[in-house]
């Protein structure tokens, strides 16, 4: 869902843009001014094509960031299926070890419903070797994890080393 506000004189306008299963796409332009509100739909006239994951190994990193919270099958896209995440070292409390792509899944999912943004603060690229820092945040607080290393072989994830992982 593309969401965003637009001050106008008199007024403030936000426009929602939405996709929804065999329902179609349509916009939503809702008009608030000091005392009315209109609201009316139209069918979308042109549609933007969802973006392929890329297989550069530095671009699906960046890619797997931009998509985490808001499309999971995207984010799943990325991974082998045999890849194999591993905390080093181990985070209280978590599998060390998360094997194929069921348990990414799993993972993901439990991510993205607590996390109210990732993202990359350092990257780093060595042939399909991809070394980075990131941060994520919750509604609570904010984490870091430093040196993860994955290998990217054909634009997949194969293996996940999480880096050390502490408060920011």
């Amino acid at each position: 869902m593309l969401r965003f506000w637009r001050l106008l004189a008199g007024g403030l306008v936000l426009v929602v843009t939405a996709c929804s299963g065999d329902s179609g796409a349509a916009t939503t332009v809702a008009t608030t001014q000091p005392s009315t509100t209109t609201t009316t739909t139209q069918p979308l006239t042109t549609t933007v094509p969802a973006l392929a994951p890329p297989s550069e190994p530095g671009a699906v990193i960046e890619y797997l960031y931009d998509v985490w919270l808001d499309d999971r099958g995207a984010a799943l896209a990325v991974f082998a299926e045999e890849a194999v995440i591993t905390n080093i070292p181990p985070t209280p409390g978590t599998p060390t070890t998360r094997e194929g792509v069921a348990s990414i899944d799993f993972w993901l999912a439990q991510e993205a419903s607590i996390s109210e943004s990732v993202e990359i603060t350092e990257i780093e690229v060595d042939g399909d070797t991809v070394i980075w820092d990131d941060l994520a945040c919750t509604v609570f607080d904010c984490w870091t994890a430093t040196g993860n290393v994955a290998v990217i072989k054909d634009g997949k994830i194969v293996t996940w080393d999480f880096g050390q992982v502490s408060q920011a």
